[in-house]
């Protein structure tokens, strides 16, 4: 063990070696000292009070989106209807807002494809014939009925088609998409799509499109541009 007596000369040494050098610096160096001790504590003081005000925005800032996926708009559809005969084919899906504010500048689309048995939907065959329909705002509990068919008269070969379908033949595929803005006025899409079951009354989603923006960190097309 290091024996403290023998230390303490050192210290004591030291220290009036310090307190010597203060009674003979002259005034010009007396206030360059107390200059560069006072940059070096607001130099200290100044980091610490960033990283508190940093770390004070990152708390916030998780606080608001949390809140924000909390408060705002959710749109959805569900509960889908055929009418599949040799005359007609019509497809209508239920759409609702299931969150606590309103969505705003709504708009929606449905359209449907049909495959041979064995064959798969790619998604070069989501495509929408008609342009999107205007829904408005949709306030929280809200729905309204998302549809599409043939229009009148049917074509002749609907006969076969539904025939196909009832039979197990063919395969009918129907997709849908929404884009609203909420109170935020951040945009968010929805994307659905079933598989009509050879009952012609039931459905199984998809093995693709039934996602939505908070799914997917990068948009492109149709999902990032904003309604005219």
């Amino acid at each position: 063990m290091a024996n403290t007596d023998e230390s303490q000369p050192v210290v004591k040494g030291k220290f009036q070696q310090r307190k010597a050098q203060k009674e003979h610096e002259t005034p010009t160096d007396r206030a360059a000292r107390v200059t560069a001790a006072a940059t070096l504590w607001m130099a200290v003081f100044t980091f610490f009070l960033a990283a508190t005000s940093g770390f004070t925005v990152w708390i916030l800032n998780n606080q608001l989106n949390a809140m924000g996926q909390d408060e705002r708009a959710w749109v959805g559809a569900g509960n889908g209807k055929f009418v599949i005969n040799s005359k007609e084919l019509k497809v209508e899906f239920t759409v609702a807002n299931v969150g606590k504010s309103p969505a705003s500048y709504a708009v929606s689309n449905v359209a449907w494809t049909g495959k041979m048995k064995g064959e798969n939907l790619r998604p070069a065959d989501i495509v929408y014939p008609r342009e999107d329909g205007q829904n408005g705002t949709i306030f929280p509990t809200q729905t309204f009925q998302l549809s599409n068919t043939l229009p009148s008269p049917t074509d002749q070969h609907q006969a076969v088609n539904a025939d196909q379908l009832s039979k197990g033949e063919r395969l009918l595929f129907v997709f849908g998409r929404i884009k609203y803005r909420d109170v935020f006025k951040d945009w968010h899409w929805t994307h659905f799509c079933v598989l009509v079951q050879q009952d012609l009354i039931t459905d199984k989603p998809c093995d693709f499109y039934n996602d939505t923006d908070s799914d997917k960190h990068q948009q492109d097309g149709y999902d990032t541009a904003t309604p005219n």
